[in-house]
């Protein structure tokens, strides 16, 4: 399902789990967490809502969407 708009913050887990899948793929968790060099269940918690996504993480998958859209 593609992502229309992009993401807010804070921002839903529903939506942070989309935008995710859609860069990264069916391993998005694990390969989100060895890219910004966080534990895997700092990634579960955003999810899941537990914890909220940190900014700075919104702003990085928002800039990847852009990319990999195409957008200038």
């Amino acid at each position: 399902m593609p992502i229309e708009k992009s993401l807010s913050y804070p921002t839903e887990p529903d939506k942070f789990s989309a935008v995710c899948s859609e860069i990264f793929g069916d391993n998005w968790r694990e390969i989100l967490s060895e890219k910004l060099h966080v534990h895997y269940r700092s990634v579960k918690n955003w999810e899941t809502g537990r914890v909220n996504v940190p900014g700075s993480v919104v702003f990085a998958l928002n800039l990847l969407q852009s990319e990999k859209k195409g957008v200038k």
